[in-house]
């Protein structure tokens, strides 16, 4: 309540439609509660945190990009939210490396490959922060 005028001009000056949980409703902060969850423990629990409020926010934003950009979602069959916002699936094909697997779905987006690779890069420098690609070897 104390902070309620507060927040509608923070929405009105960057222009965000303000979104109200229904009280008593766990439902309605679900999606908002699960972010933070997943934050304290990919980023918060998992790097050194700075003392610093300026260095604290960096990193924070730093794994909000990261989250954003490259981290793949079950609820979101496995696409980024990047790509759910920009309404496009990855133009991706699929690597199989096991001979006597049958191809399901659309056979244009499956590769038969011998053997596929792994490789690990950090995104933005940061170790807790893998941006995971998977080539044919």
């Amino acid at each position: 309540m104390q902070f309620r005028e507060d927040y509608r001009t923070w929405c009105r000056r960057l222009g965000i439609k303000p979104r109200w949980g229904a009280v008593g409703s766990h439902k309605s902060i679900a999606i908002v509660e699960r972010f933070w969850r997943s934050m304290k423990a990919e980023c918060c629990r998992r790097a050194f945190m700075p003392l610093r409020l300026p260095a604290v926010q960096a990193e924070l934003d730093c794994y909000a990009a990261w989250f954003r950009l490259h981290r793949p979602h079950q609820a979101l069959k496995g696409i980024t939210p990047e790509e759910r916002r920009a309404d496009e699936l990855p133009n991706v094909v699929r690597l199989e490396p096991r001979p006597r697997m049958p191809i399901r779905g659309d056979p244009e987006r499956v590769r038969r490959v011998s053997s596929v690779e792994l490789r690990a890069e950090r995104f933005a420098g940061r170790e807790h922060l893998p941006v995971m690609h998977l080539e044919a070897a």
